[in-house]
This record gives structure tokens, sequence and C-alpha cells, in this order.
């Protein structure tokens, strides 16, 4: 099977202008002169804009603004508070507002992405010199990639422009200063009719890898029509909640039940889902290439493109999680230094205390939480000469020479080898020093023996977030080891070379696994009243992730443990950090209530009105009509 390579595409919208993109068949073919109509009703020209619109989910997915803006700001990660702008997504913050580029990655670069699609849809519809199965392929993978567009839009921004200039759903190539914005429940309708034809024509298997086919299509109707349905669950919108529960579980089930014919499966192993180089696995039905199959169209090893930040395609995960092991210190000496396995520690999310003691408080049957986070580093080679780290007290015997950390041993003439554990959280919090431990380093709760193991409870101050903010349970000792804490290891990017910088990482970002197809079937079948039907979804996910040695059937839950807090519950243990979380929240209704309860930086400062994310300030400055500018903008910004 052909690989598919992504190009870049500098198609833009009405918001989105005109469409231009480059033929990925062929990596030594020169590129076209001109961009014709006539060239993109060819095979050619038609392959050049439907994988410009694979290439535009790059900025959509994995990038800074959904990184930050659907993992922070929710029960399960905050963000490191010396963050600016991207903080705001966390803290709820005067900051989160209209001019944060951060807050509107959906509307930035969806409808541009989405228009390029449209176009694909156009041109296939009248091209003579493609075959009725090829326009029929076009046609449903343009169909799901701007279905998801306007989702990811819409689900972020709630009501949204359908027409961008030339008609709803038409490819627009006029500039346009006039935009008017339809109710979310016709965007939903719109992205539901799209994901329904991808899913009645699609291929059973992808065409290549890294194409969508049925699976992905049947996910993401499944996560539509729940989606709608919570909106009317939780009041944010109007219609008949029920309907659109059946239908999500009706394409869920069609999906889980025929999971063989479209070469989904779960793995064996959950933590098998992250291991780089296998990412490219029959449960994950959807991804987003970086790419790392050819060279010439990979981002690995690349510094980010010359734009900001907040309009970058780079994929910031590989490194956004990683905490500060670098900055763990014995009596000021630096015990583990920068490495490539571990990756570049940028603090930038770290986990809430909800999130690692009560999402995950099984740690021994379940084993989830230590497939997903890492909480041990050992020593890397380097540090001198013999690469062995020794550590000595007091710190006057501390010295230096020709750069070359130089130390003595401790009292009980213990040294780190390089290979050997140097830093540890205790999740338990059972770690006691012993006679000759010594106890201090950057928070005076270090125990050294001879590793530096913090327990879990000196780093975090309680278990709860409240309504003030200040020192509250849950918040984060921040000036203590430098953000050390659990350590999300699901996108880390073990071979980058160039981790004392921004560098691309060419690993791919799931948008779809099967393990939340399941997840979405126990949330529809529970918006049936079918609560036993929702405990066998769960339980199927929750027996996968049984711990070596231990009877999947010890995790199983009864139709009583249902509740749509549980599934939250077990969507944070199963999707934890996946780039999900703040919509889901958002569309349920309990975004609010539970930053509240969990998350100290955006307890004091969380309103209603944060249910939906601001329209971007460059969108209503572009306009002329007063009228039409007047109430553009959600309310409370």
């Amino acid at each position: 099977m052909k690989n598919m390579k992504y190009i870049s595409c500098l198609a833009a919208s009405a918001m989105a202008l005109s469409l231009c993109a480059s033929c990925a068949d062929l990596l030594e073919e020169t590129p076209e002169s001109e961009m014709t109509a006539t060239f993109y009703e060819t095979k050619k020209g038609l392959n050049s804009a439907l994988t410009a619109s694979y290439e535009g989910l790059r900025l959509l997915v994995g990038a800074y603004g959904p990184s930050i803006g659907q993992n922070a700001g929710t029960d399960e990660f905050n963000t490191n508070s010396t963050l600016g702008g991207q903080n705001a997504l966390d803290l709820y913050s005067v900051d989160h507002n209209a001019s944060n580029n951060y807050a509107g990655y959906a509307w930035d670069f969806g409808f541009r992405n989405a228009n390029v699609c449209s176009a694909v849809i156009e041109y296939a519809e009248k091209s003579s010199a493609i075959s009725e199965e090829e326009r029929t392929n076009f046609i449903a993978e343009a169909r799901l990639l701007r279905g998801f567009n306007y989702y990811l839009i819409t689900m972020n921004h709630g009501a949204a422009p359908l027409d961008l200039g030339s008609g709803k759903l038409k490819y627009n190539t006029n500039p346009s200063t006039s935009s008017v914005r339809d109710p979310r429940t016709e965007v939903l309708e719109a992205v539901i009719a799209d994901f329904e034809y991808a899913a009645q024509n699609l291929p059973d298997r992808p065409r290549e890898t890294g194409r969508v086919a049925k699976a992905a299509a049947l996910h993401l109707l499944a996560k539509a029509e729940v989606s709608y349905a919570s909106l009317i669950s939780s009041g944010q919108e109007q219609g008949n909640a029920a309907s659109h529960y059946a239908a999500s579980l009706k394409a869920a089930k069609q999906l889980i039940d025929n999971q063989a014919a479209y070469g989904a499966g779960l793995l064996d192993v959950y933590g098998d889902n992250f291991v780089q180089g296998n990412e490219r696995n029959k449960e994950n039905i959807f991804y987003i290439e970086r790419d790392g199959f050819d060279s010439e169209y990979s981002e690995a090893d690349q510094f980010p493109r010359p734009d900001n930040y907040a309009t970058a395609a780079t994929n910031f995960m590989c490194y956004f999680p990683v905490a500060g092991y670098e900055n763990v210190r014995i009596n000021g000496v630096q015990i583990c230094s920068r490495d490539k396995y571990y990756g570049r520690p940028w603090r930038m999310l770290f986990p809430t205390y909800w999130l690692c003691q009560v999402a995950y408080a099984d740690k021994v049957n379940d084993r989830r939480f230590n497939e997903a986070f890492r909480t041990e580093w050992v020593a890397e080679a380097g540090t001198n000469e013999n690469g062995i780290y020794q550590y000595t007290t007091p710190v006057s015997q501390v010295s230096f020479t020709n750069g070359i950390q130089t130390l003595v041993t401790d009292e009980k003439g213990r040294t780190i080898k390089t290979g050997e554990l140097a830093i540890k959280i205790d999740m338990t919090n059972s770690t006691v020093a012993e006679a000759g431990d010594y106890v201090g380093g950057n928070d005076g709760k270090c125990i050294f023996k001879p590793y530096a193991c913090y327990n879990f409870n000196d780093l975090y101050t309680g278990n709860a977030a409240d309504a003030n903010g200040t020192d509250s349970p849950g918040r984060h000792k921040e000036s203590n080891v430098w953000y050390l804490y659990p350590s999300l290891e699901k996108y880390v990017d073990h071979s980058t070379n160039q981790i004392k910088n921004s560098w691309h990482s060419a690993r791919p970002i799931t948008l779809a696994r099967l393990a939340e197809t399941y997840l979405i079937a126990a949330e529809a079948a529970l918006g049936t009243g079918d609560k036993e039907a929702a405990a066998a979804y769960i339980n199927v996910v929750r027996e996968r992730a049984a711990a070596d040695g231990i009877d999947p059937k010890v995790m199983d839950i009864t139709a009583s443990d249902v509740t749509l807090d549980y599934i939250l519950d077990e969507r944070s243990r199963e999707m934890a950090g996946e780039c999900w979380r703040w919509i889901d929240l958002a569309r349920t209704g309990k975004l609010i209530e539970r930053v509240k309860a969990h998350n100290y930086q955006g307890a004091p400062n969380i309103q209603s009105f944060h249910l939906l994310r601001p329209v971007p300030q460059s969108q209503i400055d572009a306009m002329t009509d007063p009228e039409q500018k007047k109430n553009y903008q959600n309310p409370g910004y």
C-alpha cells in the first residue's frame, strides 16, 4: 500500500480565499506553474487539493492552540504559570479574550481547511477525468474532512458561518467582508450530513496509509451525534436529544460490530498505542501524519516554520507535558541532564491532583496510569567522564573541574551510575528516610537514597481545588523542583536529535481510537436509558486495561455504576491528554463544575460564558457591516 505524503497548503478562505497546493503523488514532480480550475478537475489536481486538506489538520491537532486549549483549563491539566496568553486558557483570566490567538485556532484555520475540502467536492463532481468510483472516493474523503473542520469550529465557538461568500458549503475564491453566523444546530446538521455521506461511501479499508476510511467516518458520526445530544441534554441547544443519542449508538455499534471488516480492533496492551513507531495500528482509526515516512516530507528535526507559535503547525505535544527532570538538584547539583530519550522538558502541561490520584486511584489493577505517565528517570551518560552521577553532603564538598562535575560520594559511600534510578515520584507517598539518607534538595522534601525520591503529596498541596485558587488544595507547589510531576509519555519523541530547541516531531497525532468508540457508545446507550449496554461497552475498555496477572473481570462495573460523571472519569483514565477534554466537558455542561472542583488555576475565574471560546477579533475587525458586527461576538467577550 502506498503511503500518503502530506504537503504544505496555502489555501485561504474569506476568512479563506483560494486554493493553492502542489501535488503529493510524485516526490520529484515539478510544481504546476498555473493553478487553474482545469487543473483541479484532473486526477492529479484533485489529489493535490485533497492532500492539502489532510495537511491543514496539522494546525488543528497537536499544534500550540489545540495542545493547550483542549487539555488545560479542564480537570486534567494545568499550565505552567510562567506562560503568557496561553496560560489564560487555563486561568480563564481577562487575557482569555478575542485577541488571544491560542483560543481562536479552530476558527482561524478551520474555515480555510473546510474551504479546500469544498473545492475538492465541487471539482470532483464535475470532473470528466476520473471514474465514478474515484469521484465517490474524492467526495467522501473531502466531506469527512470538511465535517471534521466544522465540528471543531462549532464545538469551540458555537454558531458559525456555513457561507464563506459563495453560498452555504460552497467553495469560495472571492474575498468578502460580510459574514453571518448560522446556529450551531444547523452547523451540526451539516457536519452530520458530511459524516453520514462519508460513512456510506468510503471504502472499508483506507486506500493509502494515512487516509480515512469507513471506521473513521462511523466514529466521527457517532461523536457528532452524541455531542449534539449532550448539548441538548445540558440545555445549551434545543432539539430531541433522544434521537441523537440513538443515532450515535447506531453508528458506534456498526463500527464495533464490524470492526474486523474495517481493519479496526483494540490492541491487546493499552500502552502499545503510544509506543513510538506503532502509531499506525488497528486501534488508531484516524490520525494526522507529520510525515514520518519520507525525509522530504517529514517534519522531524526541523525548526518551526517562520511564524509565531500560535500559527505554527509544529507538533508541540511531543514536549509540552514533559516534566522538568533536568531541574532536580541535589545540593545544587543537577542529577539528570536533558536527554534525547526523555525529551525536551518544556513543562507546559502538568496533571492535576484529581487526575493523578482520583481518576487514576487504582494503579494496581488498572495499568493505564503507569503506561501513560512517567514517574521515574534513570541516570544518563555524560555527566562526567565515567558516566557516574555522584552527590555529596554537605554542599561545601561539591566542586567543578574543567566544566565536569566532580563530586565525592554521600555518607554511605553511594553513587548513582549510568542506567540506574536517578529520580522517582512515589505515588503511594510511602517513602521514608532511613538512617544516613539525606533529606533536603530543592524543597526540603526530597529523600536521597541515593536516587532523588519525592512523595507525590509533597509536590501537591491536597486533593481538590476550591473557588479561591490561592494555594488551595490540589495546587502544585510550583516553586518546588521546577515543575516535577508525573510526565505524560503518550507523545514524547525519543528519536529527535534537537531536544534543546523547538524542533518538529514526525510522530503522527491520534484523532480517534477505537477505545473511544466504545466510550461514545456507552454515553449514547446511557442517553437512551440502557445502562446495561453502557456498562458492557465500558467493561470492554476496562478489561483491556487490566494489569498483568490481574483477572480482567476485576475491572468490570455494573449498570448501577453508570452515570455521565463516571463516563467522563473513564474517558480521563483512557484518554488523558489526547486533546479532547475541553470539548467533552463543555458539550456535556460539566466544564464549570469540574474546573471549580479540580483546577485551582481556573476555579476563581471561570464563568458560564466560557462554555464557548471567543470569535477572533481579527474576524470582526475585517467585517464592514455594522449590523453584522454588532452581535457577532459570543456573549461575555
